[in-house]
């Protein structure tokens, strides 16, 4: 089992440009590449007044006592009634319910000196006061690509909390460094797009999911590719044990198929339609989908081979 943490971290470096090809039997001398890009000392800074304000407006309710190295974020967090109509529904037979989040959330990240693993479920709280999950469903699959999203690409869990594994495409204006969320590390967690207008993928940042901007602070950045939101805590968050069990599971992903998407599809409607025939009707389609690729394939088959004479006996 190895660590969430997505250990194998990915450095950005400048490409060589394409060289000519060397004439056979030549050996040219290595040409050194140095990456002339300034490094640029990460600085640690909790969420900005204008931050929080933003958190506020959408009516999370944050304690913000002096003298308390945390902050306190509190929300039912429910979504609007158009979300919460959407379920049960798409494949969940979980109803929105109630959380009553009372998150404590450090004022000031704190550096780790290695990273510490994610655990199972909420690792960071959204702009609109819902939580963000890790990338994994309960089976220790890709959520993404394994799990249908309701309209604003969340959906609940099995005990009702509202949730994202990934962007949520309803609040997201596409400005760059929009603020997203903030991870129980009190690190902040932005949109993909950064100041300098880039689009950023999981390459561009690091083990964790983040970098540091031009402005020297580390944050977290959403993408669209896994892991989406985080791979693992650059900071110390509060009341999460990073040595549990469930901290450590697979680092690699079971990305599930179409097929395998419909059969979870399947599985979830078990209280509308009978067992029995849902099974009955998957095991047709699979058929008549290997039906078809097997005509296919058989039909490629005598285009070759009729090509194939005609050549050899002169036809073209």
């Amino acid at each position: 089992m190895l660590a969430l943490c997505l250990l194998a971290s990915v450095t950005a470096g400048r490409l060589p440009g394409r060289k000519e090809r060397p004439e056979k039997g030549s050996h040219p001398e290595p040409e050194l590449i140095v990456d002339e890009t300034p490094v640029i000392e990460a600085q640690w800074e909790g969420l900005s007044p204008s931050q929080i304000d933003q958190f506020r407006a959408n009516g999370v309710v944050i304690e913000d006592v002096d003298g308390v190295p945390h902050r306190r974020f509190q929300h039912p967090g429910e979504p609007s009634q158009e979300i919460k109509d959407q379920f049960p529904g798409f494949g969940n037979p979980n109803p929105v319910r109630p959380q009553n989040h009372n998150l404590e959330i450090p004022r000031r990240p704190r550096p780790r000196e290695e990273p510490g693993c994610l655990p199972m479920g909420p690792i960071g709280m959204t702009v609109e006061g819902y939580v963000f999950f890790n990338p994994y469903t309960i089976d220790q699959e890709d959520a993404i690509e394994n799990e249908i999203m309701g309209k604003c690409n969340g959906h609940p869990s099995p005990d009702g909390a509202y949730h994202h594994h990934a962007l949520n495409n309803c609040t997201y204006n596409g400005t760059p460094d929009q603020l997203l969320g903030v991870a129980f590390d009190g690190i902040a967690i932005l949109s993909p797009i950064d100041t300098d207008g880039r689009v950023l993928m999981s390459r561009d940042l690091d083990q964790c999911h983040g970098k540091v901007d031009s402005d020297g602070i580390y944050r977290y950045r959403v993408t669209s590719d896994f892991p989406y939101v985080l791979g693992c805590y650059r900071g110390d968050p509060r009341n999460v044990d990073l040595d549990r069990p469930d901290c450590t599971i697979p680092q690699t992903t079971k990305r599930g198929t179409f097929i395998d998407m419909l059969v979870k599809l399947a599985s979830r409607l078990e209280d509308i339609m009978d067992e029995e025939d849902i099974v009955e009707k998957m095991k047709d389609f699979r058929n008549e989908r290997r039906e078809r690729l097997r005509n296919m394939r058989q039909k490629a088959h005598r285009n070759l081979k009729k090509l194939f004479q005609q050549r050899h006996m002169g036809g073209i």
